[in-house]
């Protein structure tokens, strides 16, 4: 959720070059470039009539790699962004670029953050941010964060503490979250009624803690302001991302490790120190990856890791959404069928109420599987898929993508935008409100 989303590190004309071997991106990107949550891929165009009706698996693409932080890496290692974040939640979209955010979806509880609670079915601008530049985004249910100059700022529902500024009250417009090392924030995530971020490369979650989602040993009580993340009795460092799901989170370790905490359900924390369905009230290693992890995404309940360019899935199973082929839970981590070893970026979507759903870039094209309820596998029909099919009618080369609880959009080369799936919220932001089982243009006010 992520959302997915998912460090400021400079780069210079020539890195970037070779970071995106040799595709002409420097009219996209600029001659410097900032690591954040989101995954920059090259490669071939989408190709919708590749897409085989039954849902068998797709071969494997040239290979690749990807950076600690979500992102691909080019052969020396640097990591690389695209200019637009893009984060999806429960009924809503948000990007930003630059200083500048923009939401989209339902709004009932402020969540679009443009100061209002009127539902936006086109981006509408989030008001009274800091100024700042804009490195990271979160969305959840009913609202949303982002990394703005260092610092954490969320808006919309608060009744759980998740906007994390102290008070339990809802927030049409950024406040700041109180607590964090000032201008030391890296990286933010959102999820149903809590949220999570990294801060001096510590993890610190606040919201709602009724089945652990903090990471931290309250007896159950919620935080309306951040706590670190406890893991073996002290805080968990060496952070450098965090990922929220339906009512647990996870965190991506610099040195590849994944710690998750909260509800097991179905096995989405993959460790034997917790039985399936328990609660782990602070962090447990993720077992079973066959190496170090590049990045992790988590959803309602399931999660995905990036190892070695290639996709390992655990958790709930019944839509299809480990993509093994298979509808069975897995407590430890399934290797994903037909995608090779070329994966730049994920994103899991979905909620508590239905099956998940999974989104990857294999080389520059879009791909989906699992639960396709409102047609958000983006294939054009709305049946479960056990493995990856491509996202179909995307015109030019995928940069990144975000997956929201029935929905999901891609951000092109040129700074294009496209949302499919659910979107009688307004969350797919191409003014119809209505459903898309592929893609539709959405554009962002100049």
């Amino acid at each position: 959720m992520l959302a997915k989303g998912r460090m400021l590190v400079a780069m210079s004309c020539w890195r970037m070059r070779r970071a995106l071997w040799a595709t002409a991106c420097a009219p996209l990107l600029g001659c410097s470039l900032l690591t954040d949550m989101s995954g920059l891929s090259s490669g071939g165009v989408a190709d919708a009539g590749a897409s085989p009706s039954d849902g068998s698996a797709i071969d494997g693409g040239s290979d690749g790699a990807s950076s600690p932080d979500g992102g691909p890496v080019s052969p020396d290692g640097g990591p690389v962004t695209p200019s637009v974040l893009l984060a999806a939640g429960g009924l809503e979209t948000c990007a930003a670029r630059g200083t500048r955010i923009w939401c989209w979806g339902d709004n009932a509880s402020g969540q679009v953050g443009d100061g209002t609670k009127t539902k936006r079915v086109v981006p509408a601008s989030v008001v009274a941010t800091p100024g700042g530049d804009v490195t990271a985004l979160g969305v959840g249910e009913t609202h949303a964060c982002a990394v703005i100059g260092g610092d954490a700022y969320c808006w919309g529902s608060g009744g759980a503490g998740q906007l994390g500024d102290g008070r339990k009250v809802d927030s049409a417009a950024p406040v700041k979250v109180s607590g964090l090392p000032a201008g030391k924030v890296t990286d933010v995530s959102a999820s149903t009624n809590f949220s999570c971020g990294v801060a001096a490369g510590a993890a610190y979650c606040w919201g709602t803690n009724g089945s652990g989602q903090l990471g931290a040993p309250t007896g159950g009580a919620g935080a309306g302001s951040p706590v670190s993340v406890i893991a073996a009795g002290a805080p968990l460092t060496g952070v450098d991302k965090v990922s929220n799901g339906e009512d647990h989170a996870c965190a991506h370790l610099t040195n590849g490790d994944i710690y998750c905490w909260g509800h097991n359900d179905n096995g989405t924390l993959a460790s034997s120190a917790i039985a399936i369905n328990a609660v782990a009230q602070t962090a447990v290693k993720v077992e079973g990856l066959p190496g170090p992890a590049q990045m992790v995404a988590i959803s309602g309940w399931h999660a995905c890791a990036i190892v070695g360019a290639a996709v390992w899935c655990w958790g709930t199973g019944t839509a299809g959404e480990l993509g093994n082929g298979g509808t069975a839970r897995s407590a430890t981590p399934v290797a994903a069928s037909g995608l090779g070893a070329s994966i730049s970026t994920l994103a899991n979507g979905g909620g508590a109420s239905d099956g998940d759903a999974t989104c990857a870039v294999r080389s520059g094209t879009a791909l989906c599987w699992g639960n396709d309820q409102s047609g958000r596998l983006g294939d054009g029909q709305t049946s479960a898929r056990g493995v990856a099919v491509p996202v179909m009618t995307l015109p030019t080369t995928v940069v990144n993508i975000a997956a929201g609880f029935d929905h999901a959009c891609a951000l092109l080369q040129g700074d294009e935008l496209r949302c499919w799936g659910r979107g009688t919220n307004g969350q797919l932001g191409d003014g119809a409100g209505v459903d898309r089982p592929s893609p539709v243009v959405v554009t962002l006010p100049p």
